[in-house]
């Protein structure tokens, strides 16, 4: 059961991170990821690849991630 809701939760992520804008995909990296996020961050590739341990990460106001 376990895996089948890990997998679930992966096809959930996958598509978050690819039909947001950047400003639900910041959103989405708060809610989910744990990753302070400043005001007015963009997004501009598909999908990010965090570390193992996203929560430690913290993007600063006016940052474009590509």
């Amino acid at each position: 059961m376990k895996s089948i809701l890990r997998i679930f939760r992966s096809i959930y992520i996958s598509l978050n991170q690819y039909l947001a804008n950047s400003e639900k995909k910041a959103a989405f990296y708060r809610k989910y990821f744990g990753i302070k996020i400043g005001k007015n961050v963009r997004f501009t590739c598909g999908r990010q690849n965090w570390s193992s341990e996203p929560y430690l990460i913290e993007i600063g106001d006016n940052v474009t991630i590509t």
